[in-house]
């Protein structure tokens, strides 16, 4: 719909969720009209483009070095107790996402196929993949009630994720955190930005 939408821009619709039309104001360089968003379609679109832009290009990206140093922290693989804490600690009845199973499904089937659900979050962590299957979500837009809906603040965005890709997230988290923690991977002052 706007080509030269911003994320400082694009929130200057009036009214648009509420009157089936959305106006886009002109960036700031052009003082052009530009065609509403009017089906549902088209404003999908445009929150799709602008709140989930493509990430920016990384200029001088480091190469990876891959050989083994005296001071790189030792990997070791998952547990089965990892996984079964952090499946059993998501939320079992969470609005279900692509896949149309909630946190206790996955209860019930740690149960049956406990074996086939640990193997599978742990060669995904071993092998440092995490499927697209679980990264691709449902994304809900909803109204905060009695704001200003011109304003970016006034909508909160709801991502539906599955709860196996969540699962190996939150276990990345905990190790990242533990990680951090024991050898002191925080920086003692704060980063000065220039």
């Amino acid at each position: 719909m706007v080509d030269e939408a911003t994320s400082q821009n694009i929130w200057t619709y009036q009214k648009w969720t509420t009157t089936n039309t959305a106006y886009a104001s002109p960036p700031l360089d052009q003082e052009e009209n530009h065609p509403p968003a009017v089906t549902h379609v088209q404003k999908c679109n445009t929150l799709r483009t602008h709140l989930f832009p493509e990430p920016p290009h990384l200029e001088n990206e480091p190469t990876p070095d891959l050989n083994e140093h005296p001071k790189d922290i030792a990997y070791h693989s998952i547990t089965k107790r990892e996984v079964k804490d952090a499946i059993f600690t998501a939320a079992q009845l969470n609005t279900p996402g692509i896949s149309r199973l909630t946190g206790r499904a996955w209860r019930w089937a740690w149960d049956i196929i406990e074996e086939e659900i640990f193997n599978l979050i742990r060669l995904c962590a071993d092998s440092g993949y995490h499927p697209k299957a679980w990264r691709t979500s449902i994304a809900v837009t909803l109204q905060k009630p009695n704001q200003d809906y011109s304003k970016l603040r006034s909508y909160r965005l709801i991502q539906l994720l599955k709860v196996l890709g969540k699962t190996l997230e939150r276990i990345q988290v905990w190790r990242l955190s533990y990680y951090t923690a024991k050898y002191k991977l925080f920086p003692l002052h704060p980063i000065q930005q220039d």
